[in-house]
């Protein structure tokens, strides 16, 4: 690691507008043996970049940080079924012409 704003590893210091910002640029090992990349930027103190970068750390052993969001089974067809009667019954532009009034309860 070179560079004199280098403090510790991963976490470096730099300046923007007169005031002094870290961030951090670590590799994450996941539990699957697999790497990945993170860079975080703007952090206000050394302190928090510390935090931060031990959290990233701990989550990454833990498989919860680079999770992928699961697909949904939830279709198109089953999202109007559940609303169609509702749909008639409460909402008034849905009586027109191709569709006669529906006796309302």
């Amino acid at each position: 690691m070179t560079g004199a704003n280098q403090k510790e590893r991963g976490i470096s210091s730099y300046s923007k507008k007169g005031k002094v910002y870290w961030r951090i640029d670590v590799w994450l090992e996941l539990p699957d043996g697999s790497r990945r990349r993170k860079q975080v930027s703007d952090i206000p103190n050394i302190d928090l970049a510390r935090k931060l970068r031990n959290k990233l750390k701990a989550d990454a052993f833990e498989a919860r940080h680079f999770q992928k969001p699961r697909a949904s089974t939830l279709t198109l067809a089953a999202v109007w079924k559940a609303y169609a009667p509702t749909a008639e019954l409460e909402k008034r532009s849905w009586e027109c012409r191709t569709h006669p009034p529906s006796p309302r309860h």
